[in-house]
C-alpha cells in the first residue's frame, strides 16, 4: 500500500509540474499573471489581454461615485431643520465646532467627524453651506 501511494505522489507531482511547465511560456521558473491569462484565453487580442491586466492592477484609481437619492420637498425641510440644528450660532454655515459638539454627542469620534467634515465642504472654505449639508445628506441617506 505504502509504495501505491508514493507512486501516486509521484505521479501527482509529475502532473504538476507538466502543468507549470505548459503555463511557463518563457521557462524561466516563474508563473506571471500575464502568462497564466495567455494560457487561459490563448485567443485574445493585445487590447484584451491589456483591459484583463488593468481589471487585476488598476494602474489609476477608480472613482466611485457614490449613490444619491432626491430629497422630496418634504425631506428637504426636515434637512433645513437639520441644518439650523447644527449651525447653532445661525450664520447660516456650519463650523467644525458646530459639527463636533453635537456628533461627539452622538458617538461619533473626532477623527471621523474631521473626515466628513473636509469631505462636504467641498470649496474649502472651512464651513458647510446649506447647499454642501443637502448634497452630504443625499449621499448618506440620512
Amino acid at each position: 500500500m505504502l509504495e501505491l501511494m508514493e507512486a501516486l505522489q509521484q505521479e501527482n507531482n509529475l502532473v504538476a509540474l507538466a502543468a507549470f511547465r505548459t503555463i511557463d511560456l518563457n521557462k524561466d521558473g516563474v508563473l506571471t499573471f500575464n502568462e497564466y491569462l495567455r494560457r487561459l484565453f490563448p485567443h485574445a487580442t493585445e487590447r484584451e489581454f491589456a483591459a484583463m491586466q488593468e481589471w487585476a492592477f488598476p494602474t489609476k484609481p477608480v472613482a466611485v461615485q457614490e449613490p444619491t437619492f432626491e430629497p422630496t420637498s418634504e425631506q428637504l425641510e426636515e434637512i433645513r431643520k437639520m441644518f439650523s440644528m447644527y449651525d447653532s450660532n445661525h450664520n447660516a454655515k456650519i463650523e467644525m465646532t458646530e459639527l463636533l459638539s453635537l456628533s461627539e454627542r452622538c458617538g461619533f469620534s473626532q477623527a471621523d467627524i474631521a473626515s466628513l467634515f473636509k469631505a462636504s465642504d467641498k470649496d474649502a472654505n472651512g464651513s458647510i453651506s446649506l447647499a454642501e449639508f443637502v448634497e452630504l445628506m443625499k449621499v448618506s441617506y440620512i
